[in-house]
């Protein structure tokens, strides 16, 4: 699951940082995970992008939700969504 949400992390955050600097105009990440997230992990791992407390301020939002069915097994859904892509300032 980690290594999923670095590669889609990874490759959206591609749109946005083409000509921004490492931590001054690193992506805004609103990170929404109901089930199974290790949140502080994440967040000490993935120093490239700003994590938001305010879904409103994010320039992406990464929505994980789990379904558990009856027989035990269960499916997990990740969904990105690119809100705002901010150009730096000159």
């Amino acid at each position: 699951m980690k290594n999923y949400l670095f590669l889609f992390v990874f490759l959206l955050d591609s749109i946005c940082l083409r000509s921004q600097e490492a931590r001054n105009g690193a992506p805004h990440i609103f990170l929404d995970c109901q089930w199974g997230c290790d949140v502080q992990y994440l967040k000490s791992e993935l120093d490239y992008v700003n994590f938001m407390r305010d879904r409103a301020d994010a320039d992406i939002f990464i929505q994980q939700t789990a379904l558990v069915n009856g027989s035990g097994g269960g499916f997990l859904y990740v969904r990105l969504y690119l809100l705002e892509c901010r150009q730096p300032k000159v």
